[in-house]
């Protein structure tokens, strides 16, 4: 029996079709045009990526020898709507196709910032995990290597005493997949390597830190409810103290209250934060009023004391720029980040990271976090709402559409010297996060229970960029320009991004 995935995107116009359950084996891609084939060690196929709206006859054959007549007819029709299907086909040729569960079935997993147990993308394969040892919270970082199915976590904590295990579970229901003791592996951390073939992704799991392996760690609900009431308790002793961070306590609180159904705490929650924030509003104009009191005292007395001796001497501070025979820039670089604008349907976040001064020659190193308007789906008006709130909603494996740029520079220092543009660049084709437009869950929302769809924003993940400027690139202020399929980004603030190449 094998598991087959169709997919399609009408943004993208992509096709594909994949055999599910050997991802991160070896292979070997090959491209003939709009396809890309990608075959294993015995040369069977085990991936068909088509960049086409209808297919031609010799891609349908393929398709046809090595997925069969089923797979082939449903992809010779474009569709209106995006595809992402599950077919089980029985290894015998001619045998019957059975439609299987969709990896998009069930309504998505909100993921809560900062949640504790829970890996938090960091960059690639690494994951920022926060965990309880004992009363204390401890940070740590998960590496995951597809490749050779292992995971290695490793936290800021010694083993001292009772050995600790680390669990890792499946998210949802708490059901523990992988366990192994930590292991001390420097002079304030510990670490574990665990084999983990499991295909899944990592914000789907929840990581725990106990000296009891084999505890029930609680489902997802009963974990944010003893989050929830850790994170009240930990803003109200902050609030007797008039801490800062205690009302973004209490609404941090009420976010993950609410999350579990829980409206009643989390409106006593908010009403919390609004207290506190009065309180230190209130202190904080009485303590001014006696600080302006003190200044004033101790103006009076300086100001009886001895004028300034005729022979000290002020130096002025100029603000005219330092004279230079150069090209004329035009402000300082601008490093961002800054949100770029394409349409209603796409924006983008640029960022240079490498130097912004640079020589002709030099790298330009910049990252770029592209977003399109998408779809999630909900079963619960409450989930919705979270993730309208700002809460992350994890959408799998993302949409099948690709954006592609062309980074453009222009001449600031001279108009005339026209722009120069580089080779285009294709951003992975995953997603870290969706974020639902605010609004958007009443509008299709119709009772509990009853799956509908939401538009919101994916955020893919960051992708970096490095260009090789040419040697023959004039000093002087240049603009970085990003062309999203034919069309210009525009800052969203008016703000720029810009280097500068000297000679």
């Amino acid at each position: 029996m094998r598991r087959i995935r169709v997919q399609y995107s009408p943004m993208g116009q992509r096709w594909a079709v994949d055999l599910v359950g050997v991802e991160g084996l070896p292979a070997t891609v090959s491209e003939l045009g709009d396809v890309t084939i990608s075959r294993d060690e015995r040369g069977r196929v085990t991936s068909i990526v088509i960049d086409a709206v209808r297919l031609e006859s010799d891609v349908i054959e393929t398709i046809t020898e090595e997925f069969g007549r089923e797979i082939a007819d449903l992809m010779a029709e474009p569709s209106d709507d995006e595809i992402d299907e599950v077919f089980i086909v029985d290894d015998q040729p001619g045998s019957a196709v059975t439609r299987g569960d969709s990896p998009r079935a069930g309504a998505p997993m909100i993921v809560l910032p900062d949640e504790p147990g829970v890996p938090a993308p960091v960059d690639g394969d690494r994951f920022r995990i926060v965990v309880h040892v004992d009363t204390h919270k401890v940070e740590g970082v998960l590496e995951h290597d597809p490749a050779s199915a292992r995971i290695r976590i490793e936290i800021d904590v010694t083993q001292d005493g009772q050995p600790l295990w680390v669990r890792v579970a499946e998210g949802e229901s708490g059901a523990i997949l992988a366990l192994a003791p930590l292991q001390n592996s420097g002079e304030d951390s510990s670490a574990v390597d665990m084999a983990f073939g499991l295909s899944v992704p990592m914000q789907a799991l929840h990581v725990s830190v106990s000296d009891e392996p084999l505890a029930d760690p609680g489902d997802r609900n009963d974990r944010r409810r003893r989050w929830a009431r850790d994170l009240e308790t930990l803003a109200t002793k902050r609030a007797r103290r008039l801490r800062a961070d205690a009302s973004t306590l209490f609404e941090r609180a009420a976010g993950v209250h609410e999350n579990v159904g829980d409206r009643e705490a989390a409106e006593r929650c908010r009403a919390e934060a609004r207290r506190a924030r009065r309180r230190r509003r209130w202190f904080g104009g009485l303590g001014a009023t006696v600080a302006v009191g003190i200044l004033g005292g101790l103006g009076f007395v300086l100001g009886r004391s001895e004028s300034v001796a005729p022979d000290s001497v002020v130096a002025a501070v100029s603000t005219d720029p330092p004279a230079t025979d150069g090209p004329e820039f035009v402000g300082p670089p601008e490093p961002g980040p800054a949100d770029l604008v394409f349409d209603d349907e796409r924006q983008a976040q640029v960022l240079v990271t490498g130097d912004v001064n640079l020589r002709p020659g030099d790298r330009l190193e910049f990252v770029v976090r592209a977003r399109i308007v998408s779809v999630s789906t909900f079963e619960r008006l409450v989930d919705c709402v979270g993730a309208e709130g700002g809460n992350s909603v994890f959408g799998g494996d993302g949409p099948m559409y690709q954006p592609i740029f062309v980074p453009v520079l222009e001449n600031l220092s001279d108009p005339e010297a026209g722009s120069r543009a580089f080779a285009p660049f294709a951003v992975e084709r995953s997603v870290d996060t969706y974020f639902v437009l605010p609004g958007a869950c009443q509008e299709t929302w119709v009772v509990d229970g009853q799956r509908f769809d939401a538009r919101s924003v994916a955020s893919y993940t960051p992708y970096t960029v490095t260009l090789d400027l040419p040697d023959d690139l004039e000093p002087g202020s240049w603009r970085l320009r990003l062309v999203w399929e034919s069309v210009e980004g525009q800052a969203r603030s008016g703000d720029d991004i810009t280097i500068r190449i000297v000679d």
